[in-house]
C-alpha cells in the first residue's frame, strides 16, 4: 500500500554573489513538506510508514524498516541575503539546500544540522545571495565589438556558435540565471540552448525566439526569416514555433545595427 504526499514547491533561483563580482549560480525549488516518521500499534505489533521521496510506503508488521542513508545538505553562508520581496536583508544568512531545493533560510546561528546528516558548507566571507539575474533582452552570436556588423555578415554559423558559447558561460557567471535571447540563427541558437540543458556547457536558462522576422533587407536580415505578406509572416511564425522557439521576434521597424533601414520608420503596413 503506498499513500501518496502532497508536495507544495515554488521556484527560485538562487546566485552566490562575491565581493569581487565573481558569482556562482546556485538554482533550487523551495518547497515545504512534511518530513517525519510515524509509528502506532497494532496488535502488538509495529505499523511502520517510512517515507521515500513522495511516497509513504507500508511495511509490514515484524517487517525491519530500512535506515535511511544521510541526506547530504548544501549550506551557503554569507553575510547577507538579499531575498528580491522588498524584505530587509538578512544578516549572518545561511541557506540550506537539500535534493535540489532550498529548504530553510535562516541565520547562521539558529542553522541546525542533525548528527546524522551531512553536509557540504560554502561560506563567504563580506557575500552576498541573492536571486539570480533575468537577462531580458540578448543576441548572443552578435559580437560587442565596433566592427560587429562585420561580423555578423562575414562569419560562419560555427563561429556564432562558439561566440554564443562564451556570451552564455560570461553571463551565468556575473549571475543571470535566466537569460532571453530575441533573435539569432535557428542552426545557433537551438543546439546552444539544447547543450545548456543537457549539461554539456554552462548556461543560464534560455528562453529563445530563433531567427526575427523582418521584412526584405529588412532590420537584422542577415540572419532573421524574411516575410513580407501577412501569409508569409503567419508560416514564418510557424515555422519557428515548430522548431522550438519560446517566443517570437518581429522587427517591426527598422533599426540602428542595419543600414538602410530607419529606426523611426515601420517595415510592415498595419494590415499586416
Amino acid at each position: 500500500m503506498e499513500l501518496s504526499t502532497n508536495n507544495i514547491s515554488h521556484k527560485a533561483q538562487f546566485a552566490l554573489q562575491f565581493p569581487d563580482a565573481q558569482v556562482h549560480r546556485r538554482e533550487a525549488n523551495s518547497f515545504a513538506s512534511s518530513d517525519s516518521c510515524h509509528s502506532s500499534l497494532v496488535n502488538n505489533n509495529s505499523l511502520f510508514l517510512t517515507r521515500n521521496p513522495g511516497v509513504w510506503r507500508y511495511n509490514a508488521p515484524n517487517q525491519q524498516v530500512p535506515r535511511r542513508p544521510p541526506r547530504m545538505k548544501l549550506v551557503l553562508k554569507a553575510d547577507h541575503l538579499i531575498d528580491s520581496t522588498g524584505a530587509d536583508p538578512i544578516s549572518n544568512a545561511a541557506l540550506v539546500i537539500e535534493n535540489g531545493r532550498i529548504s530553510q533560510i535562516t541565520t547562521q546561528d539558529k542553522l541546525h544540522i542533525g548528527e546524522n546528516e551531512e553536509a557540504k558548507i560554502i561560506a563567504v566571507d563580506d557575500g552576498t545571495i541573492m536571486a539570480g539575474f533575468i537577462e531580458m533582452h540578448s543576441h548572443i552570436h552578435c559580437s560587442a565589438q565596433e566592427d560587429a556588423y562585420t561580423h555578423i555578415t562575414t562569419e560562419s554559423d560555427e563561429t556564432f556558435l562558439m561566440r554564443g558559447v562564451q556570451a552564455v558561460r560570461a553571463a551565468v557567471g556575473s549571475g543571470v540565471t535566466t537569460m532571453r535571447d530575441l533573435g539569432a540563427r535557428n542552426e545557433v541558437v537551438f543546439p546552444l540552448k539544447q547543450a545548456i540543458e543537457d549539461g554539456i556547457i554552462p548556461g543560464p536558462r534560455m528562453m529563445v525566439a530563433g531567427t526575427p522576422i523582418t521584412t526584405t533587407g529588412g532590420h537584422c536580415n542577415m540572419f532573421g526569416t524574411e516575410a513580407n505578406t501577412s501569409e508569409e509572416v503567419v508560416a514564418a511564425i510557424r515555422q519557428q514555433f515548430k522548431l522550438g522557439a519560446d517566443c517570437i521576434k518581429i522587427m517591426s521597424t527598422g533599426g540602428g545595427f542595419t543600414p538602410g533601414t530607419n529606426v523611426r520608420a515601420p517595415q510592415y503596413p498595419v494590415e499586416t
